[in-house]
C-alpha cells in the first residue's frame, strides 16, 4: 500500500546565463562595379574595375559579384575568362569562390550571347585599422582585337558578425 503523495519541494535556483549568439546582418547594401573599357587585345587582355564598397574598419562582410560580359560585335559566342579580387587601403583576410558560366539572354527583341561571373567572398576585417574598398580585375584568354568585351558589374553586401573557417 502507498501513502499519499508529500508537497511539493521549493522551487531551485536558477542557472547561469548562457553564452551570447553570433550578431546577425546589421546591414546590407547594393552597388555597381564599373570598368573604364572593353576588354579588347591579345590573349591575356584585361580591364580592372574601379574601386568599389566602403567597408568599414573592425567590420566583417559576405559579398556577392556578377560581373557580365558580352561581345560587342556579336561574332564571339563564348570565350574563357579569369577573375581575381585585390582589397585597397587594407588587407582584410578574404576568403572567396568563383564559377563563370556563359549563356543567352533576350534582350529587347534581341539574343545576346554573354558570359559571366558569380563570385562569393566572406571577408574578415574585423583586424583591420581604416576603412576599405575592392577593385576587380577580368582577364581574357581569347584574342579579343577585333571582338572587344562589354563589361559591367554589381555586388551585394551584407555586414556579418564573424567570419570564420568551417571544416
Amino acid at each position: 500500500m502507498t501513502g499519499p503523495s508529500g508537497a511539493n519541494g521549493a522551487t531551485g535556483a536558477s542557472g547561469a546565463a548562457g553564452a551570447t549568439g553570433a550578431t546577425g546582418p546589421s546591414s546590407a547594401g547594393f552597388g555597381n562595379i564599373v570598368f573604364a573599357g572593353a576588354i579588347q587585345g591579345a590573349i591575356g587582355a584585361f580591364q580592372t574595375s574601379n574601386s568599389f564598397g566602403g567597408f568599414q574598419a573592425r567590420k566583417s562582410y559576405v559579398v556577392r559579384i556578377q560581373i557580365e560580359t558580352y561581345n560587342t560585335t556579336k561574332n564571339l559566342a563564348t570565350y574563357p575568362l579569369s577573375f581575381s579580387i585585390s582589397a585597397v587601403g587594407a588587407t582584410p583576410t578574404v576568403y572567396s569562390t568563383y564559377s563563370i558560366s556563359n549563356g543567352t539572354n533576350w534582350i529587347s527583341g534581341a539574343k545576346q550571347d554573354e558570359v559571366k561571373i558569380l563570385a562569393e567572398l566572406a571577408i574578415d576585417g574585423s583586424a583591420v585599422l581604416t576603412s576599405y574598398s575592392f577593385s576587380v580585375t577580368v582577364t581574357c584568354g581569347a584574342t579579343t582585337t577585333a571582338f572587344p568585351l562589354a563589361i559591367s558589374g554589381k555586388y551585394l553586401i551584407t555586414e556579418v558578425g564573424q567570419v570564420s573557417t568551417v571544416n
